[in-house]
């Protein structure tokens, strides 16, 4: 009986995996062909860590520069300390 809970538990794991994996294709095809630029980034230090195309246009920036910035990098140097308070 105990073999049998295993494997009915091994199977419920891969059928959560597999929703999990779906759930997160589906986001990435929304968020990667959203029509506004959008960004998800550390909320600890402000690193980017997903842009898609339209914020990347909007700051004119490839992905891969984005990536290697923080949302500070991006605010004028007068405004950081507000948006950093706004921020946290």
């Amino acid at each position: 009986a105990k073999l049998y809970g295993i494997s009915v538990e091994v199977t419920a794991l891969k059928e959560t995996q597999k929703q999990l994996a779906q759930g997160e294709a589906e986001f990435k095809a929304i968020f990667d062909s959203a029509a506004t630029g959008m960004a998800q980034c550390d909320p600890r230090t402000g690193r980017f860590y997903r842009v898609n195309a339209k914020t990347c246009d909007f700051f004119g920036y490839t992905e891969e520069e984005l990536l290697s910035k923080s949302i500070s990098d991006l605010i004028h140097p007068e405004d950081r300390d507000k948006d950093r308070a706004c921020f946290q």
